[in-house]
């Protein structure tokens, strides 16, 4: 290039492209943005997109069925994710005449099931999601039932079975 003064002149260009790592590894019902690092904030995305409340770490548990993304922040750009689908939360098996209603869900630990209608007996079986037994329970003549999970945060399976062999399967995340 030539300069004011009519001489030669070089430009040097110092360019630094910064990129986000904006994928995610689905482990169902888990959802983890593969960015390491960054601010996350994770995103219903069959609910236009709105931001889900207070889910801002790296990896999300979700509590029901539906597709999701995640917003990183990262050295200075914004990125969102491909929506990902999770469909395996909630109700995994029912066999009951109606369904019984376990809550809240998610828990800090303490929940609550609806079995709709007086059973003689029930049987309550806590796993791990990796098949792990925590505990099981049984109760008699009854048609509300006050459990806890006493473990740490993750989801876990409940299995529910009457004294007609009906039964229910939940998954559940403890918080």
């Amino acid at each position: 290039m030539t300069n004011a003064a009519g001489c030669d002149s070089v430009i040097t260009l110092d360019l630094t492209i910064n990129t986000v790592d904006n994928s995610v590894t689905n482990s169902s019902p888990t959802l983890t943005a593969n960015a390491v690092g960054g601010t996350y904030q994770w995103l219903d995305c069959d609910n236009s997109f709105s931001t889900i409340p207070n889910e801002t770490n790296q990896s999300f548990i979700a509590t029901s069925n539906g597709n999701y993304a995640v917003i990183v922040s990262y050295n200075g750009c914004i990125d969102t994710s491909a929506c990902e689908s999770v469909n395996n939360v909630l109700i995994l098996q029912n066999s009951f005449e109606t369904l019984p209603n376990l809550y809240p869900n998610p828990t800090s630990g303490n929940l609550t099931l609806d079995l709709g209608k007086n059973q003689d007996h029930i049987t309550i079986k806590i796993s791990m999601i990796n098949g792990q037994l925590i505990s099981i329970d049984e109760y008699k003549f009854t048609d509300k039932i006050n459990f806890e999970i006493n473990q740490a945060r993750g989801v876990y399976i409940i299995e529910i079975t009457n004294q007609d062999g009906n039964f229910a399967i939940f998954n559940v995340l403890k918080q």
